[in-house]
C-alpha cells in the first residue's frame, strides 16, 4: 500500500512518463481510497492544463517579444509545468 507521498510522487512522475503498470495499479488503488490525493491529482491536471492554455495565449496579451522569450524560456526550465 502506497503513502500519501509516495502516490503524491507517483501522480507527478505520471504526466512525464508513463508509469509501468504495477505502479499504475498501485496509484489507483491509494486514489481509490484517499479522497485528499485525487484532489491533489486533479489539481495537477488542472494547473497543466492551465500552463498549457496560458503558453499559447501569451502571444495574444500584448508583451513585448523579448518578454514573451523570457516567459517562455522560463516555463520551459521548469520542471513542473511539462512543456
Amino acid at each position: 500500500m502506497l503513502t500519501c507521498k509516495q502516490a503524491v510522487d507517483l501522480a507527478s512522475t505520471s504526466l512525464e512518463t508513463p508509469l509501468p503498470r504495477w505502479q499504475r495499479w498501485q496509484l489507483r488503488l491509494h486514489l481509490l481510497m484517499c479522497r485528499h490525493c485525487r484532489r491533489y491529482l486533479k489539481q495537477l491536471h488542472f494547473l497543466r492544463q492551465l500552463s498549457v492554455a496560458m503558453k499559447s495565449r501569451i502571444k495574444t496579451i500584448g508583451l513585448s517579444v523579448a518578454a514573451r522569450e523570457r516567459i517562455a524560456k522560463k516555463l520551459q526550465q521548469h520542471p513542473d509545468t511539462g512543456l
